[in-house]
């Protein structure tokens, strides 16, 4: 039986309490895959993501996922870790205050954030992922 790529998965079905039946196609549209999944298994892949809510300037690390910043007390900066250290890594951050405090996200050193040192969120509720790809950030 071939591995089932999560990438290619078109289907999920139950077989039981416990068992999950994944199945796949490739990128050609060609040929199937399908694979028996314990329940189990699929449930301890799952990751929990980290939350954090900030006030006030932080340096993001490699354990942080997702970043709440309410500058509603002032502006401050969010930076982030060299990325070489954190490559793949994948970053959450979202403005949630009304004021019209500043929250910048900034490059660590001369890294940049989609060719800008900087990239400032000023109103409530927006929101931008990035990610590293060893080197820099890319906003996704």
């Amino acid at each position: 039986m071939s591995d089932v790529k999560i990438s290619d998965l078109i289907a999920i079905t139950s077989m039981s309490d416990t068992d999950l039946l994944a199945t796949s196609q490739d990128q050609g549209g060609g040929s199937y895959a399908s694979k028996r999944v314990a329940f189990q298994t699929l449930k301890s892949n799952v990751k929990n993501v980290s939350v954090q809510s900030k006030t006030e300037a932080y340096t993001l690390t490699g354990s942080d996922d997702t970043v709440l910043a309410d500058a509603s007390g002032g502006a401050f900066t969010l930076t982030l870790p060299s990325a070489s250290t954190v490559t793949g890594r994948v970053y959450h951050i979202k403005k949630t205050d009304s004021s019209g405090n500043a929250v910048t996200i900034d490059g660590n050193g001369a890294e940049t954030i989609d060719g800008e040192t900087s990239l400032d969120i000023s109103f409530q509720y927006v929101s931008v992922t990035i990610v590293s790809d060893g080197s820099n950030w890319y906003i996704i």
